[in-house]
């Protein structure tokens, strides 16, 4: 909702949600994942669900590959995909 909002052009200090009261505005956190997937959908052409989808895989997929450099880094290959076998596996 506040990605669709903020392509309409709600703007990023004073982001916007589709349920009432009007205007309810998002102020818990800063939007920055949904301006990364209204900016970045006019440039692939997808809908706005299957953007966001995209978005946070490629996300998650980051999360992973710097959790395992660091872990890698500090106690070894064996301890890395340990580490990575339990991302993979956990609830986000």
């Amino acid at each position: 909702m506040v990605a669709r909002n903020l392509e309409r052009g709600s703007g990023f200090l004073r982001p916007q949600l589709d349920t009432g009261p009007f205007p309810n505005l998002f102020l818990v956190e800063p939007p920055i994942y949904a301006q990364v997937v209204a900016s970045i959908r006019p440039l692939i052409g997808f809908e706005l669900e299957p953007t966001g989808r995209l978005v946070s895989a490629a996300a998650t997929t980051l999360a992973a590959w710097g959790l395992f450099g660091l872990v890698r880094r500090r106690d070894g290959l064996l301890v890395a995909f340990l580490a990575l076998g339990s991302f993979c596996f956990s609830p986000s």
